[in-house]
């Protein structure tokens, strides 16, 4: 018997009305109330709304009090290790946390629940963490919980090594990994050195680079892609390191490329250079000055601001500081490595400048230093430009300078191996006993010297 058109019609109303009403209804109605408030958060704030939400960035304070979402998810993860049957609806809590997250890390918006009540206004600056390295103390926490199972893994994470050790029978593997994320051009150059430095400095030969490389939707061209490729490839070439693969995509959510690099390099085992040599009395050599580095990206990124401000030729040497004196340490690490095994420790202080290379050369000793403020070369543009600026010289991003632990013995054939590659070297230092800490001699004056809480860069760029 046929049916006609409205009975059709009728019928898929029907149905529509089923499975999209009556059915999810009733399950709603058999939930507890747990796993209702888990779907209302999925429905919220994941699948295509989350996108809108974002852009939206104010449609949090419409929706669930911030407080809530994230106490929920706790609870979640609590509840899904005692019923199975709550995975999925913790893994959704899970998800709405983090948009949740995305949210208030985006927008300083005052949040309310869903009945208008208890308002609360979240400081974002002060519940999260600065752009840069993460705080010392929470590092620490993270890594004092990783096992470590492979006792091939000869140095692994912890405060004050870059790059892990791994003995693969005749030679030592070390390996390395820092992104480029202050600067905006060049970043292919950046990228290799800073990695070849971190596997220099244990006396390792760098060899192999990988790059990964995030480029922003909607504003990457071919053009940018080549320009940050062939820079990769020509400074691997000057480096002597073979680009070894990687990955590139398109990514969502970046107003600038990011690239992140990693290098592998070899050691024979009788000549990888340990921190914990480190030995009280060492004396402490720099290489070139501070900050080579932080002094290339302001003049780059913060010209508008310089001039004027700073002499015109001044900022067009600074601007050349990324080639001219450079930030590459790997020649006068391996020649200070090949003197005569009196080199203990050596260490390049990048983010967080001068300050935290020496925390972080002496930390896995554990051992203080005392350095000499008017010891410490200080290049005159990187002066001219933190005084213009208001930062710590020390304390600012320092790519190109070596630190280097030495026996008094030696110091002299050190001093000798580096300035015959026309590298200037100075001592600045020596290294103390544990209970005098990390200390400075300013006009006469002994005070501490504490690592960076965060670069004087990202304050730099705060500021403009």
């Amino acid at each position: 018997m046929a049916m006609s058109r409205r009975s059709v019609r009728s019928v898929i109303r029907l149905g529509v009305l089923f499975a999209f009403v009556l059915l999810p209804t009733a399950l709603y109605a058999q939930q507890s109330p747990w796993e209702r408030a888990a779907l209302n958060l999925e429905a919220t704030f994941t699948g295509p709304l989350a996108r809108s939400l974002l852009e939206r960035r104010g449609a949090l304070s419409e929706s669930f009090h911030v407080t809530e979402i994230l106490r929920r998810e706790q609870l979640f993860f609590q509840r899904a290790n005692k019923n199975v049957r709550c995975t999925r609806l913790t893994r959704a809590a899970g998800r709405a946390a983090v948009v949740a997250r995305r949210l208030l890390a985006s927008s300083g918006v005052v949040c309310v629940n869903r009945n208008g009540r208890e308002p609360m206004t979240r400081d974002v600056d002060q519940k999260s963490l600065p752009v840069g390295k993460l705080p010392l103390e929470h590092l620490r926490s993270l890594l004092g919980h990783l096992p470590r199972h492979d006792p091939r893994l000869l140095i692994g994470p912890q405060i004050g090594e870059d790059a892990a050790v791994i003995d693969v029978g005749d030679r030592y593997l070390v390996v390395s990994t820092d992104p480029i994320t202050f600067a905006t051009d060049h970043i292919g150059r950046y990228a290799v050195h800073v990695n070849a430095n971190d596997v220099a400095v244990l006396g390792a030969r760098p060899l192999w680079f990988f790059v990964v490389l995030l480029l922003p939707e909607g504003g990457t061209t071919l053009e940018l892609v080549e320009m940050i490729m062939t820079d990769v490839q020509i400074t691997c070439e000057e480096v002597g390191v073979t680009l070894g693969g990687g990955h590139t995509e398109m990514t969502q959510g970046l107003a600038r490329p990011i690239l992140v690099g990693q290098m592998l390099g070899e050691v024979a085992p009788t000549r990888l250079v340990r921190k914990n040599r480190i030995a009280i009395g060492d004396h402490i050599l720099l290489t070139r000055g501070v900050a080579i580095e932080g002094t290339a990206i302001l003049a780059r990124e913060q010209c508008d601001r310089l001039r004027g401000r700073v002499d015109a030729d001044l900022l067009e040497r600074a601007e050349r500081f990324l080639v001219d004196p450079g930030i590459s340490v790997v020649s006068a690490a391996l020649a200070a490595a090949e003197a005569d095994d009196v080199v203990h420790a050596m260490h390049d202080p990048t983010e967080g400048g001068l300050a935290t290379g020496l925390f972080e050369l002496v930390a896995p000793s554990g051992l203080g230093l005392r350095v000499v403020r008017e010891q410490i070369p200080v290049f005159p543009e990187t002066d001219a430009i933190c005084t213009a600026l208001a930062l710590d010289p020390l304390k600012l991003i320092a790519s190109g300078a070596l630190l280097i632990a030495v026996a008094p013995a030696g110091t002299d054939s050190v001093l000798k191996a580096i300035r015959a590659l026309g590298v200037p070297v100075a001592a600045i230092g020596e290294v103390r006993p544990a209970s005098e800490g990390i200390t400075i001699v300013a006009d006469g004056h002994v005070e501490p010297l504490t690592p960076a809480d965060r670069d004087e860069i990202a304050r730099a760029f705060e500021g403009g």
